[in-house]
Order: C-alpha cells, then sequence, then structure tokens
C-alpha cells in the first residue's frame, strides 16, 4: 500500500469522477510523482503513499472541514482507544452495537463493492472484514492522519483489498451506481453539509442498494448533550437535532427506501435499504 500509484488498479481508475469538475476518465500522470489527472479540466490529484488525494480543487475556496479535520488529525493516535471509552461512558452506546451494524454493511456488500466513508482508522473494518479480503472495498476519509492510522492496520492484517482515498463527504469522487453497499459509523453527525454528503452517498449506490450507519444525535442522552453542546459551539459538527429528523432526512435523501433503526445511548443506528418499499411510521 505504500508504493504510490500500485494501489490504483484500472478497475478502480473505471470508478473515479473528478471531484472539481465532476468529468469522468481519470488517468493516471506522466510524472515522476505518481499524480491522477483530469482529461477535462486538467486538474491533478497527487497520490501520497499509496492514498489518493481526491479532494475538490476550486481556486479561491476556503476549506470549510478544517476543523472536524484538525480534531481527527489530533486524535488519530489515541483514537483506537479513546472512541471505545466514549461510546461506552458519554454517548451510552456498547461499542459491540458498532461491530454488529458494520456486519450488517458487509453482509449487504457481499458479491458488489464496499464504501467505507468514513473510514478512521480502520479499526471496525479490520475487525468485520479481515476474513474477507477476496472482496473489493474503497474505503474515504477527509483525515490524512487517519487515513494513514488506517494504512498501517490494514497493512499488518494483510487486507491488500482496501483502497484509500481521500476526499470530502459532499464530493465523492465517485460514478454512479459504484457500490453495493455504503458503510458509514459515526459520519453523519460530522460532515460539513450532511444533506448534500447523503445524496452523494445516494448516487454512487447501486439501484437496489444498502447504506449501513450509526450518528450521533441529541436530545437522547444528557450527558452526551452536554459534550455535543461544546462541539458545536467550537464548529465542529453540524450535530442532528433529534432521532425523528435524522430519519426525515433519510426518506429523503433516499427516496423510495426503507429506513430502519435502532436507539443505543446516543446513538442511533441506521439501514436504508433501496430494495425494499418505504414502511410508514413515525419513530419510537
Amino acid at each position: 500500500m505504500t508504493h504510490g500509484a500500485a494501489m490504483i488498479s484500472e478497475q478502480h481508475l473505471a470508478l473515479l469522477i473528478c471531484p472539481s469538475c465532476g468529468a469522468s476518465g481519470i488517468t493516471l500522470g506522466g510524472r515522476r510523482d505518481p499524480a491522477l489527472e483530469c482529461g477535462a479540466c486538467g486538474v491533478g490529484y497527487p497520490i501520497v503513499s499509496g492514498i489518493a488525494d481526491l479532494t475538490p480543487r476550486p481556486s479561491g475556496k476556503p476549506v470549510r472541514h478544517y476543523r472536524t479535520e484538525a480534531l481527527y488529525d489530533v486524535i488519530a493516535r489515541w483514537y483506537d482507544v479513546a472512541a471505545p471509552l466514549m461510546s461506552l461512558f458519554i454517548w451510552g452506546c456498547p461499542p459491540l452495537r458498532y461491530i454488529d451494524w458494520s456486519h450488517r454493511a458487509v453482509g449487504r456488500a457481499m458479491g458488489g463493492r464496499l464504501l467505507v466513508h468514513p473510514v478512521g482508522t480502520g479499526l471496525l473494518l479490520k475487525h468485520v472484514y479481515s476474513i474477507h479480503t477476496q472482496y473489493p472495498i474503497v474505503a474515504t476519509d477527509y483525515s490524512w492522519r487517519m487515513l494513514r492510522q488506517a494504512q498501517i492496520r490494514f497493512e499488518k492484517a494483510g487486507m491488500d483489498n482496501v483502497v484509500l482515498v481521500r476526499s470530502e463527504p459532499e464530493h465523492l469522487p465517485f460514478a454512479p451506481d459504484s457500490f453495493r453497499a455504503v458503510m458509514s459509523m459515526n459520519g453523519l453527525n460530522g460532515f460539513y453539509d450532511r444533506a448534500k454528503a447523503m445524496a452523494e452517498m445516494s448516487r454512487v449506490l447501486e439501484p437496489k442498494g444498502t447504506v449501513v450507519g450509526a450518528t450521533l444525535c441529541r436530545g437522547l442522552e444528557r450527558t452526551a448533550d452536554l459534550f455535543l453542546e461544546r462541539y458545536e459551539r467550537w464548529g465542529i459538527y453540524p450535530i442532528l437535532r433529534s432521532r425523528s429528523y435524522l430519519v426525515k432526512e433519510l426518506q429523503e435523501a433516499f427516496e423510495g427506501s426503507r429506513v430502519r433503526y435502532e436507539t443505543h445511548g446516543a446513538v442511533v443506528f441506521f439501514l436504508v435499504d433501496r430494495s425494499l418499499p418505504p414502511v410508514e411510521r413515525p419513530p419510537s
């Protein structure tokens, strides 16, 4: 995974679109340093230690995710220890629930591609996918340090079926209908523009695909709400206001899909199934 363009196969190149202009036809550049290039707009995207940086390159536009990226860059080294403890004692959710729901995403992706978005340090993916190394996975994140931690983890586990990509949630660099399933654990509560991020997930998902994820919600745990309020004041997370609002957003983003969910503490786990008709029922 450390040999630059070696991780970008022809099969994966066919999945890519330019995040700046939306055109297909991304190719490997001919420069000395490994990079990808868009034939339509001419923008280049570097490949750093085997990780393609496919974030948009609009001139003069400020980076909107810098606070969230800075937070995850800082905690990446300790994330594997901090995340389970935070889940148990702050969010009120047993960490094994994440393992259970991640297995659902894996099961729905069998026979097709899985998009892990965001991947974080790859902790969950290693636990649930390391025995299925024959299946293709694309894993994204915006934090470089999270991606590098995941890269080290996958290398040690011998998981050479994972392609790592740095991308923005609102500009996924993949063609429509590219993935059988999307796994998004603790992604929605950290995305800058949640509606657009969900629209992007819907775009890259197959017509009968599945999204499995988890997100923090306010109004479910008092202790969690105190922390989430601080996060919002710091400008890190656009936290969801309620569980019912989350379900409403999912139903709108994945129109015509069935949405199932479970609540554990301040964490709402959800499954969006495009192969089944929606069920009309208010959130409990």
